[in-house]
């Protein structure tokens, strides 16, 4: 197994006009993104006796009937079964690319073989102070170091990503294994773009999805307050056809384990993306 790691040239980009030494000032972090691998997120329902231990202290947790954006496979898990409909969403999300870098840096630092990966594990919450329910990202980890050392002076909250790959065979793909938030997840049979349009026959060949966005709110320290923006620019959308394993006994590991449903909706494959983070 590989553990995920290396040197890209992930660091805060700097406004047009502004001094390097100014840099963190700056109310905006962009990471750009050029090949995708994969990207998808986990969706799950979280009991009411969980969401405390999950959520910051200053969110309220949102019931999955009354979020607009629930997506469709959560919608029909509480209209079948109404006792789940006063449980709160959740998701983890992986992104994975061959290369990343800051907006207007050049990349010239040699990246990893295993490319580049961001996680998140975020839940549906309303602040109290009054910004619109949406999902807050709770842990969001890289796999470069630089960009979690960079992401202090910004007051951005960013931790290690602790993962690695395993080949499964030619044609069922990779596993992916996670550690976050004490909960270690496996998912089987994730491929990398050129491989997926190969050899999946499940596959959306020729399918183009279009622009995809995902939105979060992250709290930073000293009282930031963070949005971050997750815009993709896919080549395919296809179904996710593996499996996922659960193990550990944190609050996260026992809320995925309790849920009801555990569900990948598309992962999207090849062309570009970008991380945007506002504050």
């Amino acid at each position: 197994m590989l553990a995920v790691g290396g040197a890209a040239c992930l660091l805060p980009a700097v406004a047009h006009g502004q001094r390097a030494d100014d840099a963190r000032s700056d109310r905006q972090i962009v990471w750009q993104g050029q090949g995708l691998r994969y990207a998808g997120c986990l969706q799950f329902l979280v009991s009411p006796d969980k969401t405390g231990d999950l959520l910051d202290s200053d969110w309220r947790p949102l019931r999955a009937d009354a979020d607009s954006t629930l997506p469709p496979a959560l919608r029909r898990t509480i209209e079948a079964e109404s006792q789940y409909a006063g449980w709160t969403p959740g998701q983890v999300c992986v992104m994975r690319f061959e290369r990343m870098s800051a907006a207007g840096h050049n990349d010239v630092a040699r990246q990893p073989t295993t490319g580049q990966l961001v996680l998140l594990v975020a839940i549906a919450g309303t602040a109290k102070d009054g910004t619109p329910p949406g999902m807050q990202a709770t842990s969001v980890q890289t796999s470069d170091w630089r960009l979690q050392e960079a992401s202090r002076s910004h007051r951005l909250r960013l931790e290690e990503a602790h993962a690695g790959f395993t080949q499964l065979s030619e044609t069922s793909g990779e596993r992916l294994t996670v550690k976050i938030k004490g909960a270690t997840l496996a998912w089987d049979g994730l491929s990398p773009a050129s491989a997926a349009a190969g050899s999946d026959s499940g596959s959306a060949v020729g399918d183009s999805p279009g622009p995809v966005t995902w939105r979060w709110s992250l709290a930073g320290t000293q009282n930031a307050h963070w949005s971050l923006t997750c815009r993709l620019d896919p080549a395919a959308r296809r179904p996710y056809s593996g499996a996922i394993s659960i193990s550990g006994n944190s609050e996260l590991a026992k809320a995925l384990r309790g849920s009801p449903i555990l569900f990948v909706g598309p992962l999207y494959t090849g062309g570009a993306g970008e991380i945007d983070f506002q504050r």
